[in-house]
């Protein structure tokens, strides 16, 4: 940065400070996000919590464990392996493959690796809390091994030639564990939505998978046993609350979950394996981060009139010809402008992120939104960090966005107005006419809303912004931002001050 460049962005900045109505402006953006956050936090309710019997996993909170394993048990050290011939796509995530399992006991803790349709080869432990992929469909090879607490998964497409996918440590789970093959398939999830409302509910899948050449080392204790001592069971917990909607009805017509899917047949070492369900976590789709940070949207009002005014006040009283005779380089003047607004608004917005997360989640706590249906979360978490730190990005876009539209209208009035219609208006009409939602947010800078989120994108909630990737949202408010910026500095050479 130059020094004459920096004497610009102290004297911009000593004009944003020392104008009392724009510090009150900035201190009404803290107010009111934090304000209307703790509203939100107040009025939200999750009854998630209240929903009699669901599964728990390992770490209190609630999970899936849905699917049909055949298994026998091995003692200590121990090495799976097995061909799997053949997988039916019933669902994109429905898996065949090898899993260990403390017990066949739902929610007890596992490792597995597994062929799905359309997501590769996937090693997971403990419901979520360790998950990788690689390249890989039916036909293929799979291995999972023991050795103290650390099991292994393992891939290959010929069954010599081995690739590690993923590891884990099972500390405690005991010398005794299940181990075998399991299919399992997940529900397919159905939304309908119409003006005032979103439905969701589920429909069960089948899945279905052939496993050859299957081998347990050392070799089991008593090969004479019937099937070889293998044997099938179908782990079924009852619905949790990450099961959105009316659970099906019952073949008996009464509400409630379906009972468990799944079988096997055994024919000359061939195993025919059909099973039903999911395992992993089962939170429900509600962001208690998100909720917290909502109030965003009406400091953004007070963010939008400041960055706007920074601007236009000088060209309504014609103060912009001093700054211009001291500095004929106009463009200097309007970046010095955007680097002291951004870095205001981003660095007062972190701060006020922070805090209204913090304030707020004990009360959304207190309304439902904790364990077991959801976990606990905290700063120090990846997606929360995001979403703080986004947050306060995007209350820095919005402020540019403002800066510029300021500069190319000249007029306080309309250049508000265009903020206001551009990042608040297609959040209220989204809500309205959900038929459009997806298109309007894609084409609007109210789209950086998404980035609010901690969670991964779903599309079982009624707020569109909840449908988006974060960092996609984000960038489109950032691209009005620097369009509108790059159109003021054109205008500004171009025109009388």
């Amino acid at each position: 940065m130059s020094r004459t460049f920096g004497r610009l962005v102290h004297a911009e900045l000593t004009k944003l400070l020392t104008v009392p109505r724009w510090v009150l402006g900035l201190a009404m953006m803290s107010a009111l996000t934090v304000g209307f956050g703790l509203v939100t936090a107040s009025t939200s309710r999750s009854d998630a919590n209240e929903h009699p019997d669901f599964v728990v996993g390992p770490d209190g909170t609630a999970v899936h464990d849905d699917l049909y394993f055949v298994h026998r048990t091995a003692t200590g050290d121990a090495t799976v392996t097995v061909h799997v011939t053949d997988q039916a796509p019933s669902h994109p995530r429905a898996q065949a493959g090898l899993l260990l399992k403390q017990s066949t006991t739902s929610g007890s803790r596992y490792a597995s690796v597994a062929l799905t349709p359309d997501h590769g080869v996937r090693f997971d432990a403990d419901y979520g809390s360790h998950s990788d992929e690689v390249a890989g469909v039916a036909p293929g090879w799979l291995r999972l091994t023991r050795e103290g607490e650390a099991v292994r998964g393992y891939t290959s497409s010929d069954g010599d030639d081995w690739r590690l996918v993923g590891t884990a440590d099972l500390t405690g789970v005991g010398e005794e564990l299940e181990v075998g093959m399991f299919v399992s398939s997940p529900d397919d999830v159905i939304v309908e939505r119409d003006a005032s409302s979103t439905m969701v509910g589920t429909v069960p899948t089948l899945g279905r998978a052939t496993f050859s050449d299957l081998s347990l080392e050392p070799a089991p204790g008593d090969p004479s046993a019937p099937d070889g001592g293998w044997r099938g069971d179908a782990i079924s917990g009852s619905r949790s609350p990450g099961s959105a909607g009316p659970a099906p009805a019952s073949p008996d017509g009464k509400d409630g979950p379906p009972p468990a899917s799944g079988g096997v047949t055994e024919t000359g070492g061939r195993y025919t394996i059909t099973g039903s369900g999911d395992i992993g976590p089962s939170e429900p789709p509600d962001d208690s981060v998100q909720a917290s940070l909502f109030g965003t949207v009406f400091g953004l009002m007070a963010l939008a009139a400041v960055a706007v005014l920074f601007v236009t006040s000088e060209h309504k009283r014609h103060l912009v010809w001093t700054t211009f005779a001291a500095t004929p380089r106009r463009r200097q003047v309007l970046a010095a402008k955007a680097v002291v607004i951004g870095a205001t608004s981003f660095a007062l917005g972190l701060v006020t992120a922070a805090v209204t997360y913090l304030a707020a989640q004990p009360i959304l706590r207190s309304r439902g939104y904790t364990r077991p249906a959801f976990a606990p979360t905290s700063l120090t978490q990846p997606g929360v960090a995001r979403a703080v730190v986004g947050t306060a990005l995007l209350l820095a876009a919005f402020a540019l966005l403002g800066l510029g539209l300021g500069s190319l209208l000249r007029r306080s009035s309309g250049a508000i107005a265009a903020v206001f219609t551009l990042g608040i208006v297609p959040l209220f009409v989204t809500l309205v006419v959900p038929a459009s939602s997806r298109w309007v947010l894609w084409l609007t800078p109210a789209g950086g809303f998404a980035v609010q989120r901690a969670k991964p994108p779903t599309d079982q909630l009624a707020e569109p912004w909840s449908q988006m990737n974060p960092w996609a949202g984000l960038a489109i408010a950032l691209a009005y931002a620097l369009i509108a910026l790059v159109l003021a500095a054109w205008a500004t050479e171009r025109r009388d001050a």
